[in-house]
C-alpha cells in the first residue's frame, strides 16, 4: 500500500468534501482500522467543517493509549507515551503536554461518545494515515523509522533521518560518556539493535532500535549518538525528515594538557566523572562516583576548602576517587572555569571554581544506589533586608511519588511549583525553584540550599495517596519550627491549608506536625510541605489532570505566602 505521508489526511478531507458524506448513510459506510483491527463503535465516524471526527475511546483503546472523561468540565485527557493532549467539548483550545495548541474543528459529544479529530490526533502521536477509496476505508498505523544516515562536512556530522510521519520528539543529552539521545514516540523500527560505526571525529557511533519502557511510558524508536566530546546542536524538520546538526564545543588551554582546537580533544576526556549544569536558578557541579561528606543532623566532612575572593578550592583525597586533572571551560553568568588539579606526593585533588562573583557552596554526598554522588552547588545568598522564597517541587528524577493511572506525582508537584513561581516573580518576589526539570535532589540538599540562601520562607509541594478511600487537602509543619521575627511553621502552615481550601474546595483535613520530615525539620526558616490532593481518589485525580485547578492551587499558594510576607517583620 503506498504511503502519501502528511499529504494523506488532505486527500481524506478533499474526499469527504467531494462526495457530500452525510450523517444518516454514507458516514456509516466509511471505515476505520488501527493498525490492522477494524474500528467497532456505535457510533459512526463524522465530518464537521470538512474535518473527520471519530470517538476518541474505542480509538485510543486500540492504541493501548488511557483516555479520561470529566463529566463536570466535559473535559477529555488523552495520554500515550507520555504526550498527554486534554481537550474540552466545543472549544478549539487544546492542551499537548502543557502547550496550548488549537484545533480547525473541537472535539464534539454526540449519541453520548466524545468525538475527536483524527487528523490532530494523528499528528500529535505520530500516527500514520492513509485512505483507500474504493474500500472507504482509513488506516491508522505507528509511523516507521524508514532510514539512518550519518554525513560529515568541516568540523559538522549531520545525522539525517526518514520517517513515514512525525510530529513529536524528545531530546536529552548525556554526559560520562558524552551521548544526544532521541525518542520518536509510537514510531516502529528494529527490535534488535543496529549500530552505524561513523568514527567522523564528532559522532563515534549511531545506534537504534525500539526502545520499550512501561514504568516510565516510553515506546518509541530510539537513537543514540555516541560523541567524541561535548557538543552543540541544531535541528531542522519536516512531516518525514529529521535531520540533526552536531559539532563539538570549544575548550581552552589548560597547565596539564594542551589543546588544538577543532582537532584533539583530549581536554575532555581527562576530566572524569565530572558533570556541570546550569538549569534556571540551579547552578551545580556533580561528582560521580564520589563522597565527599555524610550529610544529617550533623555533617561529616572528608574535604577542606578555601575561599580566595571569586576563587573557591574544595581539596580531598585520591582515594575518594578519580576525576582527572585539566580545565573545564564553562565562561557562563557564574564560572569562568573548573580547573582539577593533583598533588600526588600528598595524594590528593583540588577542584578550583573560578567564579565571576562572590558565590557560596553547599557540598552534599548522595550515597544512593542510584546516584552515587556529589553535589556542589552554587548559590548567590540573599542580601539583608531581601525576603526570598524557596519553591521546593516534591520528588524527581528516579523518585517518582505516587504514580496512578500513569501519571507522575512528581510531574504534578512540578506543574504547580512552576505556575507558582511565575505567579510570585509577577509580584517581583524573589524565588529560588529547587528543581525546574525532572532531575533528583537529595532531601538534605533541599533543606540546606534554603538555609544557604537566607531564605524567609520554605514550601515544598506535593500530592498525596492511599490504599483506602479519602480525599482532601493537608499541610505539614515541623511542631517546633523556627520563628521568622513572629512567624512559626505553625502559623505559616495555617495560612497555606485555609488558602488552598477556600480556593480549590477540597476537603479540609487541617494542618499536621511531622517531625520527622527532612525538609521540615532541617530548614531554619518557616517551612511547609503542603499535600494539595489525592491522585487516589478519582475525583480529585481528575481535577488534579486540569491545568485550571493546578493554577488555582498556585495561586492559593501565591496568596499565602505574599499573606505571610507582611506578617514578617
Amino acid at each position: 500500500m503506498k504511503k502519501y505521508y502528511s499529504v494523506i489526511l488532505g486527500v481524506i478531507i478533499c474526499f469527504l468534501v467531494f462526495v457530500n458524506i452525510t450523517p444518516a448513510a454514507t458516514q456509516n459506510d466509511l471505515k476505520i482500522k488501527v493498525d490492522g483491527v477494524l474500528l467497532k463503535s456505535d457510533v459512526s465516524p463524522i465530518q464537521v467543517n470538512n474535518r473527520l471526527l471519530v470517538p476518541v475511546r474505542v480509538l485510543v483503546e486500540k492504541l493501548g493509549a488511557s483516555v479520561k472523561w470529566n463529566e463536570k468540565t466535559k473535559k477529555v485527557s488523552v495520554l500515550l507515551n507520555n504526550i498527554n493532549i486534554e481537550m474540552k467539548i466545543n472549544d478549539v483550545n487544546v492542551s499537548v503536554n502543557g502547550k496550548n495548541e488549537k484545533l480547525d474543528v473541537p472535539a464534539k459529544l454526540i449519541n453520548g461518545r466524545t468525538m475527536v479529530p483524527l487528523r490532530f490526533l494523528s499528528e500529535q502521536f505520530n500516527l500514520n494515515v492513509d485512505w483507500i477509496s474504493n474500500k472507504k476505508l482509513v488506516t491508522i498505523n505507528h509511523s516507521k523509522l524508514i532510514s539512518v544516515e550519518c554525513t560529515k562536512s568541516g568540523d559538522k556530522a549531520s545525522l539525517e533521518l526518514k520517517l513515514d510521519y512525525f510530529k513529536n520528539y524528545n531530546i536529552i543529552k548525556l554526559s560520562d560518556p558524552e551521548r544526544i539521545v532521541i525518542d520518536f514516540p509510537n514510531v516502529d523500527t528494529s527490535e534488535k539493535q543496529e549500530v552505524l560505526n561513523t568514527n567522523n571525529g564528532v559522532i563515534n557511533t549511531v545506534r537504534y532500535a525500539h526502545f520499550n519502557d512501561p514504568s516510565n511510558g516510553i515506546d518509541a524508536a530510539r537513537i543514540v549518538l555516541d560523541l567524541t566530546g561535548q557538543s552543540k546542536y541544531q535541528i531542522k524538520k519536516t512531516d518525514t525528515e529529521f535531520i540533526m546538526t552536531v559539532e563539538t564545543s570549544e575548550a581552552e588551554d589548560s597547565e596539564t594538557s594542551s589543546l588544538n582546537r577543532g582537532g584533539d580533544r583530549r581536554i575532555l576526556d581527562l576530566l572524569k566523572n565530572i558533570a556541570y549544569e546550569n538549569k534556571g536558578d540551579r547552578v551545580s557541579l556533580f561528582l560521580k562516583g564520589i563522597l565527599l561528606n555524610e550529610v544529617g543532623s550533623d555533617v561529616k566532612k572528608f574535604y577542606r576548602e578555601v575561599y580566595d575572593d571569586n576563587k573557591y578550592t574544595i581539596t580531598f583525597s585520591t582515594d575518594l576517587g578519580n576525576v582527572g586533572t585539566g580545565k573545564m571551560v564553562i565562561d557562563d553568568e557564574v564560572l569562568s572555569y573548573i580547573e582539577v588539579k593533583t598533588d600526588k606526593a600528598k595524594k590528593e585533588t583540588s577542584i578550583i571554581f573560578n567564579a565571576k562573583d562572590s558565590f557560596f557552596y553547599e557540598v552534599v554526598a548522595r550515597p544512593d544506589d542510584t546516584i552515587n554522588d556529589t553535589a556542589i552547588t552554587i548559590l548567590k545568598p540573599a542580601q539583608k533586608g531581601e525576603k526570598l522564597i524557596v519553591i521546593d517541587p516534591g520528588h524527581g528524577g528516579y523518585e517518582s511519588g505516587a504514580v496512578y493511572k500513569g501519571v507522575y506525582e512528581k510531574n504534578l508537584n512540578l506543574d504547580i511549583a512552576l505556575r507558582l513561581n511565575k505567579l510570585l516573580k509577577s509580584k517581583n518576589i524573589k524565588t529560588y525553584i529547587i528543581r525546574q526539570d525532572d532531575s533528583f535532589v537529595g532531601l538534605y540538599e533541599r533543606a540546606y540550599i534554603a538555609n544557604d540562601l537566607n531564605a524567609k520562607l520554605f514550601v515544598s509541594i506535593h500530592n498525596n495517596a492511599s490504599e483506602i478511600p479519602v480525599c482532601g487537602t493537608e499541610t505539614l509543619y515541623f511542631p517546633s519550627g523556627s520563628n521568622s521575627n513572629g512567624l512559626t511553621g505553625q502559623d505559616f502552615a495555617e495560612t497555606i491549608q485555609k488558602k488552598l481550601v477556600n480556593r480549590l474546595e477540597t476537603k479540609n483535613r487541617g494542618i499536621i506536625e511531622r517531625p520527622n520530615l527532612v525538609v521540615l525539620k532541617a530548614t531554619k526558616m518557616p517551612a511547609v510541605l503542603t499535600e494539595v490532593g489525592f491522585m487516589t481518589n478519582d475525583n480529585e485525580f481528575a481535577k488534579l489532570c486540569e491545568p485550571e485547578f493546578r493554577q488555582k492551587a498556585a495561586q492559593a499558594l501565591c496568596d499565602a505566602i505574599v499573606s505571610s510576607l507582611e506578617k514578617i517583620k
